[in-house]
């Protein structure tokens, strides 16, 4: 899965970088060939890559930690905290995505949808959110089946 993941927030990114690149040409070539609704398929397609890129980070341990409550702690201490961490994080994540899910409901019910040309549905747009904090949950909870939740030691490295 993590590869097909992968293939996919990169086709978006390069999509979002295609529409960019075309916007920045068009701008000084030919203004009229500029496609009103590039901004916020760019958007879209980023923040959609974002969201799905929170999985592999979850996955790999990869992402930010504070590292002040488990510095020059044992190591059994240290694993504990980032058991918590990790609970709290699946929890927040499963949070964040019923919030989203309600948003989405809201504006498929109200039949929002973007001011450009192309009237981009903009739930497919909040829909990153719960589709991303889903995944980053079911991450969380695969790290802790695991048994191993504490980051790579790479990226317990002093960066100073």
């Amino acid at each position: 899965m993590k590869r097909r993941l992968d293939m996919l927030i990169g086709v978006l990114a390069a999509v979002a970088l295609l529409l960019a690149c075309w916007s920045v040409v068009a701008r000084y070539v030919s203004p009229g060939l500029i496609l009103d609704w590039s901004d916020e398929a760019i958007v879209m397609l980023l923040i959609w890559a974002m969201f799905l890129s929170g999985y592999r980070t979850t996955l790999d341990r990869a992402h930010i930690a504070v590292d002040l409550l488990t510095h020059g702690r044992s190591d059994r201490w240290t694993r504990v905290l980032h058991i918590v961490a990790t609970v709290v994080l699946a929890l927040f994540a499963c949070l964040m995505a019923a919030s989203g899910v309600w948003v989405v409901a809201d504006a498929i019910r109200l039949g929002e949808h973007t001011e450009s040309t192309a009237r981009i549905a903009t739930w497919i747009y909040y829909a990153a959110l719960p589709t991303g904090m889903i995944l980053i949950a079911v991450a969380a909870f695969i790290v802790l089946l695991r048994g191993d939740p504490t980051p790579a030691p790479e990226q317990l490295a002093d960066p100073l």
